[in-house]
């Protein structure tokens, strides 16, 4: 069965429409495809009249620990995902099988920069655990300074 494209998404805490669902090619989401995702099905139920999520709780508790795998932040609560996902199906008056899929991503770095340290940087090196940019660029200034005489001896 052929779908028309919904008429809505949830992008960045805000119902809009699908056309303007769009992320910019220099967030390191779309650069570097550094994002999560989970999807999360949505079953029609012909004699109620209504869509029913399937174990969405189990979903969002998935798609945190895969979060928190590459140390992203959550912006939005599990509450708040589900009153979005609530929303979309909603907004979009469904009445079939879907598919909802939630993508956090890392967003846009200094500058544009997507190879740049944001705030919500980790870093680790070796015994060493640092945390935002100033800390990384702090750190990384040390290190490349002590290093600026180095060389490989024969």
């Amino acid at each position: 069965m052929d779908r028309e494209q919904p008429g809505f998404a949830w992008l960045n805490g805000q119902l809009v429409p699908w056309d303007n669902c769009v992320v910019h090619a220099r967030t390191q989401g779309a650069f570097w495809g550094a994002n999560v995702f989970e999807g999360i099905r949505a079953y029609w139920n012909e004699d109620r009249q209504q869509l029913f999520i399937y174990r969405l709780r189990d979903h969002l508790a998935r798609l945190r620990n895969s979060m928190k795998c590459l140390a992203m932040p959550a912006t939005y609560s599990d509450e708040e995902i589900t009153q979005a996902c609530l929303d979309v199906l909603r907004a979009n008056a469904f009445r079939e099988d879907v598919h909802i899929v939630v993508v956090p991503y890392f967003g846009m770095g200094k500058n544009f920069d997507p190879l740049a340290y944001t705030e919500d940087t980790h870093w680790r090196n070796r015994s060493e655990f640092l945390d935002g940019r100033v800390q990384v660029v702090e750190f990384l200034c040390r290190k490349w300074n002590r290093e600026l005489d180095y060389r490989a001896k024969k």
